[in-house]
């Protein structure tokens, strides 16, 4: 969530102005939110933004009396996210053999992501997991995380682990992995 602060005041001698009826705009692009409150009896206000999960960029945001017209843009924010495609894997491996693939990684928004890192997380003592990813998510782009699998289990046994892969704008997804060894 994003908070949103901010004060009321009278236009005509910029005095603070409490218990007004504020609109606060949120824009990225042709698409635009509002979220309305209230200031308090210290004429600040606030309001939450919560962007769904696929939102990410570059967003502006914007104060003003609910009847306004035009509300001039005042500040703006980031927000940095991806998505892997398949958001999880379910892999049948056979003991021994590698098992390779390929996961999208598509930037949500425009900004670039940087230091792309995958891991490997909580995989059992007999399974080796080998991923590669490029070091930069270009803004609204794929990458392809490649990932091996090698298992030295006896069959018919399943395991689940995770695959995370974060970056140095602190966005990260884990990516669930089932696999049946057969």
């Amino acid at each position: 969530p994003i908070t949103i602060e901010g004060e009321t005041y009278n236009t005509a001698d910029s005095t603070p102005a409490p218990y007004q009826r504020v609109s606060v705009l949120i824009q990225k692009g042709p698409f635009r939110r509002t979220l309305n409150t209230f200031s308090l009896g210290d004429a600040r206000f606030s309001a939450t933004f919560q962007p769904l999960p696929t939102e990410a960029g570059v967003y502006t945001i914007g104060a003003g009396h609910p009847l306004a017209n035009l509300v001039a843009d005042q500040d703006q924010f980031a927000l940095y996210g991806f998505r892997p495609n398949p958001e999880e894997l379910n892999l049948r491996a056979v003991p021994n053999e590698p098992l390779s693939g390929q996961i999208q990684l598509r930037n949500l928004g425009e900004l670039d992501l940087t230091q792309l890192q995958a891991t490997a997380l909580d995989t059992p003592e007999d399974v080796s997991v080998q991923l590669s990813v490029p070091s930069t998510l270009p803004g609204s782009t794929n990458v392809t995380l490649e990932y091996t699998v090698t298992t030295t289990r006896t069959p018919h046994a399943r395991c689940t682990f995770d695959l995370n892969v974060a970056t140095d704008e602190g966005v990260s997804v884990e990516i669930p992995v089932k696999l049946e060894i057969v």
